[in-house]
């Protein structure tokens, strides 16, 4: 699942938010400084794939430790109730694992 990624820090023409790109299998991703979650171990970003416009949800961990075992649970189950993994990559920015998922919606599991 990790392909590679192209180290590439920009601002972005609209709103000169701070973006980063990966490449993920076939995504492009632009991923922007927009948080759509936090917790403990990790923050996660919106992203878009520049060739579709798809949108996808990065999940950045500050412990590299809970992410293999995040990783490693996502990779071996295949579940409707569970959130899709399209792929993962160190991070551009400070090498942390990312998680490249799905985009759910209806806001934070907190606010069901």
């Amino acid at each position: 699942l990790i392909v590679w990624y192209r180290k590439r820090i920009c601002k972005s023409a609209d709103d000169d938010e701070d973006i980063f790109k990966i490449n993920v299998d076939e995504l492009e991703l632009d991923i922007s400084a927009d948080i759509i979650g936090s917790g403990a171990q990790s923050v996660v970003y919106r992203a878009i794939d520049t060739k579709t416009g798809r949108t996808f949800a990065v999940k950045d961990f500050r412990h590299n430790t809970s992410a293999k075992r995040e990783l490693e649970m996502l990779q071996s189950v295949s579940n409707p109730h569970v959130v899709t993994l399209y792929g993962s990559v160190n991070s551009p920015k400070d090498g942390n694992l990312l998680l490249v998922m799905e985009m759910m919606a209806g806001g934070p599991l907190a606010s069901v």
